[in-house]
């Protein structure tokens, strides 16, 4: 049986409960939020204006499940996940911007691969290279859209020796160029 450790919250740092509860009144309020989320994201009319009203509404979204989910509530449930999965989502923080494999992690945190992708798919139901994936190709949208920095330059910033390596992997994981994301979503049709 592997060792397990209580983690409450959405990753190492955050500070914010894995599970909760809602029930009546406060679960309507925060599908009511989620519905206008949604309505505001397919009308395209004036992408700005759109961009800013979304970013508004979903800071009351958050801000409503802040009211309704106390930590202190009975229906916050502490989850406990793998001690290896919580390593690894530590290290990938703190580390993102080396762009290590899933295989150097997991010897530098003494687990074997295999171990680490069971722990991971115990925790989230993804492998830990999925893992990994995901929350590079994260980073990348955020620094293509709330940063200037030419693409040359966030892609060495996280680790992608060659401007060609950045590109490849960008394409594969987005099915577009980072300039051509970029552009797109400044467009407000990506």
């Amino acid at each position: 049986m592997s060792e397990q450790r209580t983690q409450t919250t959405w990753y190492p740092g955050s500070e914010r409960p894995t599970r909760w509860h809602l029930d009546g009144a406060g679960l309507e309020r925060v599908r009511s939020g989620v519905e206008e989320l949604r309505r505001v994201q397919e009308d395209s009319r004036d992408p700005l204006r759109r961009d800013r009203l979304l970013r508004t509404l979903l800071e009351a979204l958050l801000l409503r499940l802040e009211i309704e989910v106390s930590e202190d509530s009975p229906e916050v449930t502490a989850v406990a996940l793998p001690v290896a999965y919580v390593e690894f989502r530590e290290m990938l923080e703190e580390r993102l911007h080396e762009r290590l494999s899933v295989r150097a992690i997991a010897a530098e945190l003494g687990y074997s691969v295999r171990t680490l992708d069971r722990s991971c798919v115990s925790a989230t139901a993804q492998t830990a290279k999925e893992i990994l994936d995901k929350r590079m190709i994260l980073e990348v949208r955020r620094r293509l859209l709330r940063t200037n920095l030419p693409v040359s330059q966030i892609g060495i910033e996280l680790g992608f020796g060659a401007p060609s390596n950045f590109t490849s992997y960008v394409k594969r994981h987005l099915g577009t160029s980072p300039g051509e994301f970029r552009r797109r979503a400044l467009l407000g049709s990506g």
